[in-house]
């Protein structure tokens, strides 16, 4: 179907958290058409389009939610044997959700008084999870056993020694700085602006 220049938005890109290419963050070039579909590749011309999804905290997958109706209802669905091998070769691989942790300064750290905490952000969202080193490793190292496109990984150096206002002090510099770096805006709020050692369980 031929759509004039006029009617196109071409050669846009977008960096991720904008829309969503098979339930997944998708990161490229796409096109913008004068009803406000979107996509991917430079134009119309540009290999085999195929439409993006605008992303919305509703519709961005998680690993809670990437049971999607042919992974709940495959039964129902299938009519015959071939449906039933159909749906089932087809059925993507569940994925788990990264876990909260509460973390526990080691002895070590104990004595040099500062520990590193680690936290998830979710993109284009104000859900964060603290969680533990091994599953901020899978993560930020894109493991496959996570959805690791829909968040962003960062650790937080925080100060356990001294005393409580120095402590809340320090930590809220580096929660602040923290924020700007990596465009993680909302860590405060999530730590309920509690900046002492005291929030480590």
């Amino acid at each position: 179907m031929y759509i004039p220049k006029s009617k196109i938005q071409s050669n846009l890109f977008t960096n991720g958290g904008e829309y969503l290419l098979n339930g997944v963050d998708y990161t490229g070039k796409y096109y913008l058409l004068y009803n406000g579909k979107a996509y991917t590749g430079i134009d119309q011309y540009d290999g085999t389009p195929e439409l993006l999804v605008k992303y919305t905290p509703q519709n961005a997958l998680t690993a809670n939610d990437r049971v999607t109706d042919d992974l709940v209802f495959p039964f129902e669905r299938a009519n015959s044997t071939e449906d039933y091998s159909s749906i089932t070769s087809t059925v993507a691989p569940l994925v788990q959700a990264p876990l909260q942790y509460f973390s526990n300064p080691s002895p070590n750290e104990i004595s040099i008084g500062e520990m590193i905490r680690y936290f998830l952000k979710r993109f284009n969202d104000q859900r964060f999870v603290e969680v533990n080193e091994e599953t901020y490793n899978s993560i930020n190292n894109k493991d496959k056993k996570y959805a690791w496109e829909l968040w962003i990984p960062f650790e937080v150096p925080w100060v356990i020694k001294g005393s409580e206002d120095e402590v809340a002090k320090s930590n809220k510099k580096i929660v602040y700085y923290t924020e700007e770096r990596y465009k993680v805006r909302g860590l405060a709020k999530f730590l309920k602006s509690n900046f002492t050692y005291k929030i480590i369980m």
